[in-house]
């Protein structure tokens, strides 16, 4: 990192917290929602695009979307039920933009997985059994339409991956919105009155500082629930490539405190799921680096770590262990998660054709979940897709034992996997969108040939 990059860090960082204060005062001084400058931002943004037109519009709304994944819970209601995420606003106007650039481009071939596009039949047939049974449209639109929007994200993806430059602006914004949902929540955690400074910055009805089974942890009130964790577990394995993007003690550096900000971050959510992607990151980084030794280092790191826990995390930690130990579930948390899954269970026995969209509910588990409203075909093509992309990607790494870039992107797809395991995250489109957002990098990733010479990935 050069020192032309440090000043312009610096003026950027003290011009926007300057903005940042002017506009806390002008909300608090003048009675102003927050959501008027947020939405006064949104419309600025949009039209910035619009003028801006063709790649460059493209490009940059683009980290702009990424960028949006810090809102949260700030959606647009349509009907009492049906809410609308910023997010798919901006990715349809981005898909307009795409389809007037491509028009004209006879050389571009956007390429999307066949098991996607098998997949994508079944989402037509949610709809089919979902009006027979008598579910309400609302519901079944606002249940698919994440799923309908894989395929503009996919070819915009496809399509700006092209620049070699995407991959480095792609990974490192997504690194700085994971660093920044935990940075709020932490300063939220030590500085409990920053939640109540400005009007409208909270959007939903959080408690500020909670206890959790004994564990006292931050309600991150900016995003809406300590569960936004999970993206910026998504975005960890990122920070291992700021050495490789900048070089130098300032590299190092800046990648040692975004991994602080981020444990610190995901520590204090208590959310058991995102310290477990934490452990599996850890993991996965040592032994692509220095093979099973890394990983029994890692794992002693851990062990060292486990000895210093509060018996509060203990506590969150065991209660998991219950059910092995004992046979019950002490957890209320995740007595719910296994009633919803057994729930799904029993409607996948009983119609193996799927009850249609939303029909089974909210059931903390994707691949359970499309099961359950899909059928079991349905079910067993999502989880296939998933599947194959790992194999895809298992043996790419292999081929390429020091292209560090893909083994970032590759470490973030396998916690996508625990996220659609267990978290059930579909029917958000705050939390499902940065899943796809790392599938599409992964499948972008490695149909590009030319790849490997994106990043210098020898070890020096």
């Amino acid at each position: 990192m050069t020192k032309k990059t440090i000043s312009r860090t610096l003026i950027f960082i003290v011009i926007s917290s300057i903005l940042s204060l002017l506009v806390g005062w002008v909300v608090n001084q003048f009675n102003i929602d927050f959501r008027f400058f947020l939405y006064l931002l949104l419309f600025l943004v949009a039209m910035g695009i619009i003028l801006l037109s063709g790649k460059r519009a493209l490009w940059f709304g683009f980290v702009g979307w990424i960028w949006m994944f810090i809102l949260g819970f700030r959606t647009i209601y349509i009907t009492s039920y049906y809410k609308l995420h910023p997010l798919i606003v901006f990715l349809g106007l981005l898909f307009a933009i795409l389809l007037f650039e491509v028009k004209d481009e006879r050389n571009v071939h956007l390429r999307l997985p066949r098991l996607l596009w098998v997949f994508s039949v079944f989402w037509f047939w949610g709809f089919a059994i979902g009006a027979f049974r008598g579910l309400l449209w609302s519901q079944m639109i606002a249940d698919a339409l994440n799923f309908f929007f894989l395929f503009p994200l996919f070819w915009i993806i496809l399509y700006l991956s092209r620049n070699p430059r995407f991959w480095k602006t792609a990974t490192q914004t997504f690194l700085m919105v994971g660093v920044i949902i935990c940075l709020l929540g932490i300063i939220e955690f030590f500085v409990p009155a920053f939640r109540t400074q400005t009007l409208g910055l909270i959007q939903t009805e959080t408690k500020g500082l909670n206890s959790f089974y004994g564990i006292t942890r931050a309600s991150f009130s900016f995003y809406g629930t300590p569960a936004a964790v999970v993206i910026s577990s998504l975005c960890l394995p990122m920070a291992s490539l700021i050495p490789k993007f900048y070089k130098g003690f300032w590299g190092k550096a800046l990648a040692i405190i975004c991994v602080v900000i981020l444990g610190v971050g995901i520590y204090i959510s208590g959310i058991r799921a995102a310290w477990l992607m934490i452990v599996v990151t850890s993991i996965l980084l040592a032994y692509f680096k220095i093979g099973i030794l890394g990983v029994g280092l890692t794992g002693g790191f851990w062990y060292i770590v486990s000895r210093f826990l509060p018996s509060e995390a203990w506590s969150l930690i065991l209660t998991l262990a219950n059910p092995l130990s004992t046979g019950k579930i002490l957890d209320t948390s995740l007595q719910k998660r296994v009633w919803r899954q057994q729930y799904a269970f029993r409607l996948i026995q009983k119609y193996p054709l799927g009850v249609g969209w939303s029909g089974s509910g909210w059931v903390h588990g994707d691949f359970t979940q499309v099961t359950a409203n899909l059928g079991i075909l349905a079910g067993i093509l999502f989880l296939a897709w998933y599947l194959h992309t790992l194999y895809r990607g298992w043996k790419y790494n292999r081929k390429s034992p020091k292209d560090w870039l893909f083994k970032a992107i590759f470490t973030s797809f396998i916690l996508c996997g625990i996220v659609l395991a267990v978290e059930g995250v579909q029917v958000l489109t705050q939390f499902i969108m940065p899943v796809w957002f790392v599938w599409g990098l992964m499948e972008a990733y490695m149909q590009q040939k030319k790849t490997v010479n994106i990043l210098s990935t020898g070890d020096k």
